[in-house]
C-alpha cells in the first residue's frame, strides 16, 4: 500500500508551496522508489494544468458556483472567509465615523 500525502500552502497570491511525503507498507521488490516518484510526479503536473487554468479570485458568494458534496471544505471556508471581511468592514467603518466625531 502506498499512501501519498500532498498538502498545499499559499505563499501568494499566485504561489503555493506544495509539501509531500509517501507512506508505504511494501517492499523495493513489490514497487521501487523511482516508480512511485515519476507516478505522483505525473499526477502533480496533471494537477499543476488544471489549477494553472482556473481562475484565482474564487467569488465569496458560494451561489455563484454549483457545489457538490465533497465541496463542503470549501464553502465552509467561504462563509469563515466572508465572516472576516464583513468584521473587518465594520471594524474600518467604525473607525472611520469615531474618527470624525
Amino acid at each position: 500500500m502506498h499512501l501519498i500525502f500532498t498538502a498545499a500552502t499559499p505563499v501568494s497570491d499566485r504561489t503555493s508551496q506544495i509539501i509531500q511525503f509517501c507512506i508505504r507498507n511494501d517492499t523495493e521488490a513489490d514497487a521501487s522508489t523511482e516508480s512511485i516518484i515519476a507516478f505522483d510526479r505525473q499526477v502533480v503536473n496533471e494537477d499543476k494544468v488544471v489549477l494553472a487554468s482556473t481562475d484565482c479570485d474564487t467569488p465569496l458568494d458560494i451561489t455563484a458556483e454549483q457545489h457538490m458534496p465533497s465541496d463542503q471544505p470549501g464553502i465552509i471556508m467561504h462563509r469563515q472567509l466572508a465572516a472576516l471581511i464583513k468584521i473587518q468592514a465594520k471594524s474600518q467603518e467604525e473607525a472611520c465615523c469615531a474618527a470624525e466625531v
